[in-house]
């Protein structure tokens, strides 16, 4: 896991385990199964965001062929 996306699981955790100890929430987010569950949210709500435009020009390409608007 890169900085950037540890930085980001930390915050996550701190959003729903509060808690001052970044050293904590650093070893919470690259050695638990809680960070590595976190990281995955992130990331896959990352790609599903990425996928959005794609899948709205699709779905507008497709009405448009079937001739509807």
């Amino acid at each position: 896991m890169d900085d950037r996306m540890v930085n980001r699981v930390m915050d996550e955790l701190r959003a729903t385990h509060p808690h001052d100890d970044d050293a904590l929430l650093r070893t919470l987010a690259t050695t638990t199964t809680l960070g590595a569950a976190a990281a995955f949210h992130l990331a896959w709500r990352d790609t599903a965001f990425a996928m959005q435009p794609i899948v709205e020009r699709l779905a507008r390409n497709m009405r448009r062929l079937s001739g509807r608007t």
